[in-house]
């Protein structure tokens, strides 16, 4: 599948990049107040810790000796005083991409009397988040923030996936038509689910408002080219969760229950067993015991089939292993 996947991807814009370029457009052409710097260089530790550091005079002592003729040099300078220096107090290695973040955060936590604002750092790589970050700091943006936006999650499905937000970025360009993507998912021997319905209708009720006659529509359509839907979801509504149930029922198509899971949290990781997480959502729908209990002994002769694969491939492996040490008559006769 990720082939099909990577295939399916092929021409399209990088997201990144045209979502920076989105909304340094919104700000431009809302006449937003935000310092767009941290955006622009969200992913270079370095610039972005000089350039928060020299905004508060409280850090003088720290940055008004640095030499250079502009803030690049200056912030080139600093890194290699103190954030690049081993024997600096500063000091973190950001060349350790997994590390990082993490590690540059606890030490600004570390200086008591540092003025900074960590959330630069906490938004480090991400376009939106120093975007939402900055957004909120100026008073003179208020107007144009919708008042149920009060998360960043939230900032994302109700103004950047919004058509009717100032803050929207078409995006369209960067992602795979859903055909392509179904085509990708069959071709690889897998099922094309329409998933959590419920969670779309923040960012754009005109489209996903399942009680309306378009809305319904929309999602039918939907339902119609997959092959099936994701049903029981924390975001998914009673009322919602009985209208897919029934259109998969009439269609024939499958229906899923959404346990949520993420893979493995913590560091030990954290696994759900299908079923094992009960919504209360999914109360009094007898027909999630049903699902569930086909879909337990699905994954199980998944699993089974995984292991096989698995051991064939071993035997494969030795068989090839074994015939580089056979000596050739060739070999032999030498």
């Amino acid at each position: 599948m990720e082939e099909k996947l990577a295939q399916a991807r092929e021409g399209l814009e990088q997201p990144g990049q045209k979502l920076y370029e989105g909304l340094k457009d919104v700000a431009e052409r809302n006449g937003i107040k935000a310092d767009l710097f941290f955006m622009e260089h969200r992913s270079d530790y370095r610039k972005m810790f000089y350039h928060e550091l020299i905004k508060h005079p409280e850090n003088a002592y720290l940055y008004e000796k640095i030499e250079g003729e502009n803030e690049d040099e200056k912030a080139k300078n600093f890194a290699k005083l103190y954030l690049d220096n081993p024997e600096s107090d500063f000091y973190v290695d950001l060349n350790n991409s997994n590390t990082r973040k993490a590690e540059i955060q606890k030490m600004v936590r570390r200086h008591k009397d540092l003025i900074f604002d960590i959330d630069v750092l906490k938004n480090a790589g991400s376009a939106v988040g120093q975007f939402y970050t900055e957004l909120l700091k100026h008073p003179e943006n208020k107007h144009l923030i919708d008042e149920r936006i009060d998360s960043q999650k939230k900032f994302i499905y109700l103004g950047i996936y919004n058509e009717n937000s100032p803050f929207f970025v078409d995006l369209s360009t960067t992602k795979p038509s859903p055909e392509t993507v179904i085509n990708a998912i069959h071709e690889a021997g897998g099922k094309a689910l329409v998933a959590h319905w419920g969670r779309y209708l923040a960012s754009n009720e005109d489209v996903f408002d399942w009680k309306t006659e378009p809305g319904r529509k929309n999602l039918e359509e939907m339902i119609d080219i997959c092959d099936g839907a994701e049903c029981a979801y924390p975001d998914n509504p009673i009322d919602l969760q009985r209208l897919i149930y029934n259109m998969c029922k009439q269609k024939g198509k499958f229906i899923s229950i959404g346990g949520d899971n993420h893979g493995k949290s913590g560091k030990e990781g954290k696994q759900y067993m299908l079923g094992s997480q009960k919504g209360r959502e999914a109360k009094g729908l007898e027909w999630v015991k049903d699902s569930v209990i086909p879909g337990k002994e699905f994954l199980s002769q998944i699993e089974k089939q995984h292991k096989y694969i698995n051991r064939l491939k071993e035997i494969v492996a030795k068989k090839l292993e074994l015939q580089e040490k056979t000596p050739t008559n060739e070999e032999k006769e030498i």
